[in-house]
C-alpha cells in the first residue's frame, strides 16, 4: 500500500505577500528531497484550511514526509480520499520512493491547517516546514491562492 498512517502535526506558517518558492535543504543520508509548486487555500480566521505541494525524492533510498509544523494553526493533519466517498482519511506519513514524485492536491492526499489564528488572504505567504524521516527537514513558502497558481 503506497499511502501508510503515522501522525503529522503542522506547517511553521506567517504571511507576507511573497510569491511560492522551491525549497531544498540539506540533503540528508537518503539524498535530497526538494518540495515545489506549493501553495494553500485562503481562509478566514479561526477555519481550516488546506496545503499542496509537490515531493521529489531524487535519493536512491524511500524517503517518508512524516511531520510538517504550523505557527499559526491550532493542529494539522496530513489526509487522503476516503475509500467509501466519506470523511477524509487522517494519515500518518507520506512515502516517497527513490526518484518518485509525489503530488498533494485538494482532491487527494494534502495537508490540513485546523483553526488558523490569522486569516489566510489571497497573495499572503505561509512559511512553512516539512519533516521527512531521513532527510530532515524542507522549509518552504506557499502561496495563499484560490486555485493551483500556473507554473511561472
Amino acid at each position: 500500500m503506497f499511502w501508510r498512517s503515522l501522525g503529522v502535526s503542522a506547517l511553521s506558517l506567517a504571511t507576507s505577500g511573497m510569491a511560492a518558492r522551491t525549497a531544498a535543504a540539506a540533503p540528508g543520508p537518503a539524498g535530497p528531497v526538494e518540495i515545489s509548486r506549493p501553495w494553500a487555500a485562503p481562509a478566514a480566521l479561526g477555519a481550516d484550511t488546506s496545503v499542496m505541494f509537490q515531493m521529489q525524492n531524487s535519493g536512491t533510498v524511500r524517503d517518508d514526509l512524516i511531520l510538517a509544523a504550523c505557527a499559526t494553526a491550532e493542529s494539522a493533519e496530513l489526509v487522503g480520499p476516503s475509500s467509501n466517498g466519506g470523511t477524509p482519511m487522517h494519515l500518518t506519513q507520506v512515502g516517497l520512493g527513490p526518484g518518485q514524485s509525489v503530488a498533494l492536491t485538494p482532491e487527494g492526499v494534502h495537508l490540513v491547517l485546523h483553526h488558523m489564528q490569522q486569516a489566510a488572504r489571497v497573495g499572503d505567504t505561509l512559511h512553512c516546514t516539512a519533516t521527512f524521516g531521513k532527510s530532515g527537514e524542507r522549509i518552504f513558502e506557499a502561496e495563499v491562492a484560490p486555485t493551483e497558481p500556473p507554473i511561472r
